[in-house]
């Protein structure tokens, strides 16, 4: 009853009806969407706003604001009682969700890879614990392909074997960064769906 009220007293959707999309994105590479819209009026320029979608759990929510960043309604309001960190109400200005522990591979420099490296963990654990967004398929694939020994922790390579895996790391993601994407679907032994890669597997 209380999520169906939360869509009756908004008017969030009403605002954007007749608003055209004008750009996606991923913030941060976290579970965070942006979409940029603008109303076109009979005048010529219209008005921009932006449709945020926080996809987190319990807590997601979706939130209007103009394109200066301004709170102008959202699903789920969030007051000082809720969380003293971050409200989200009408009015004020919007603030991102907490930065997720893990690092984002796209911003990872080879200064801060080769840091995070000095531990002592299989090399598959190692790159789905300390990156958003890399899962046992695509960490399989840079450890294979930049010729890294899986059964030897992380912090066991030489600065050759280093330099091969930072290589490997960085062009998978520069790739994907460039929308080159080779989308595959992975069946079971039975030919049923089991998951779907963005990236071509060995």
């Amino acid at each position: 009853d209380q999520h169906k009220q939360s869509f009756q007293t908004t008017n969030l959707f009403s605002f954007v009806v007749g608003g055209y999309v004008q750009n996606i994105e991923q913030l941060d590479f976290d579970r965070v969407i942006k979409i940029s819209c603008e109303k076109k009026s009979q005048f010529g320029a219209g008005e921009k706003f932006n449709l945020i979608f926080e996809l987190t759990g319990r807590n997601s929510n979706v939130i209007l604001t103009n394109h200066d960043g301004m709170v102008i309604d959202c699903l789920r309001k969030i007051d000082i009682t809720q969380n003293r960190f971050r409200q989200i109400s009408p009015g004020g200005k919007y603030i991102l969700p907490p930065a997720p522990k893990k690092k984002n591979p796209f911003s990872t420099g080879k200064e801060e890879f080769i840091l995070l490296a000095r531990t002592a963990q299989p090399m598959i654990d190692w790159l789905r614990g300390h990156f958003i967004g890399i899962d046992d398929l695509l960490a399989q694939k840079i450890a294979i392909d930049s010729g890294f020994d899986l059964s030897k922790n992380i912090s066991n390579q030489d600065e050759d074997e280093m330099e091969h895996l930072w290589r490997t790391f960085s062009q998978t993601f520069e790739k994907l960064s460039n929308h080159h994407f080779n989308f595959q679907i992975i069946n079971n032994p039975d030919g049923k769906p089991k998951t779907i890669s963005c990236v071509e597997l060995s």
